[in-house]
């Protein structure tokens, strides 16, 4: 069905992507003694798109980018502000969610969706999602391994190719299919 985006809001559905593939749940317990059910990438789907960052603020139809298919959809409930307000609030952070700005355990796409759900519906995404990286950083395999995350945040920020023209890709207001 189409989205209404003159002033009626949006449901507002948390797209979540096992960037390990299922590797984390099945390796976790023996590299860091802990178990993790994945390495979280997160999309905020609203008004018929999915917004993310990654190499700025991204969006594309649900599940149309590079993480693939979700393995779960949340739904987090129904906010009444309109797309146009939402995109205000997005060219507003943007500055904050460049490319240079990404940080593997501290600015990822998971801390953007928490802020873009926080804007929506004035609360945050699930705290196993956000919670992750001090979860795994507070075991001692974890905190051995801490220099090597560092590094390959460096990598992963560019791994991201942005779907637009520089930091911000915004789609069209209405015209988004809700899934």
């Amino acid at each position: 069905r189409m989205s209404d985006s003159k002033g009626k809001g949006s449901e507002v559905v948390l797209y979540l992507y096992d960037l390990s593939k299922g590797m984390a749940r099945a390796m976790s317990k023996q590299l860091v003694g802990i178990q993790v059910d994945g390495i979280w990438h997160t999309g905020v789907v609203a008004y018929g798109y999915e917004y993310f960052y990654g190499g700025g603020i991204q969006s594309s139809m649900p599940e149309c980018n590079q993480a693939g298919q979700a393995v779960q959809k949340i739904p987090l409930g129904r906010t009444t502000k309109t797309q146009e307000e939402f995109h205000h609030f997005l060219r507003t952070a943007a500055p904050q969610w460049t490319a240079d700005k990404y940080h593997l355990l501290h600015h990822n796409c998971n801390n953007f969706s928490d802020a873009a759900v926080k804007f929506l519906l004035n609360k945050p995404i699930p705290g196993f999602i956000t919670g992750l990286p001090s979860q795994v950083l507070s075991t001692p395999m974890g905190s051995m391994i801490a220099g090597y995350y560092e590094n390959m945040a460096k990598n992963q920020a560019n791994s991201f190719v942005p779907t637009g023209q520089g930091n911000l890709n915004l789609p069209p207001i209405g015209g988004g299919k809700m899934p």
